[in-house]
C-alpha cells in the first residue's frame, strides 16, 4: 500500500531524493502513467522536488477539468508551460506572419 501525503492522496513509490520519479517517467512515459493507474485515481508523483498530481481516470479528470475547474490551481508546471501549450503556437504563428500580411495587403509586389 503506498504512502499518502498530507491530503490523503496516495503517493507513487519510488522516487528518488532531489529527483522524484523524473528519471521513471523520462525513460517511459506511458509505462509509467499506466503504472500510476494501478495506484489509484489521483496520485502524487514529485518532478524534481515539485509535487504534482496526476489524475488517472476518464471519470475523474472528466470532473476535473468540468464541474469542479474553478476548484483548482494550476501550479508552477501549468504556469512555465504555458507558452508552449497548443493554444500559444497559433498566437505566435499569426505574430510572426501578420508583418508579412500587412505588406502584401500594402500593395507592393509579392516576391513568393
Amino acid at each position: 500500500m503506498p504512502r499518502c501525503d498530507a491530503l490523503g492522496v496516495p503517493r507513487a513509490p519510488g522516487g528518488l531524493p532531489l529527483l522524484g520519479h523524473t528519471l521513471q517517467l523520462a525513460r517511459g512515459p506511458l509505462p509509467f502513467l499506466r503504472w500510476l493507474r494501478t495506484i489509484g485515481d489521483l496520485v502524487r508523483v514529485d518532478l524534481g522536488t515539485m509535487p504534482m498530481y496526476v489524475a488517472t481516470s476518464a471519470d475523474l479528470v472528466r470532473d476535473i477539468t468540468t464541474t469542479q475547474a474553478r476548484s483548482f490551481e494550476k501550479g508552477r508546471l501549468y504556469d512555465r508551460g504555458r507558452p508552449w501549450s497548443a493554444t500559444a503556437w497559433p498566437q505566435r504563428a499569426h505574430r510572426a506572419i501578420s508583418p508579412l500580411l500587412r505588406w502584401r495587403q500594402s500593395g507592393l509586389p509579392a516576391h513568393c
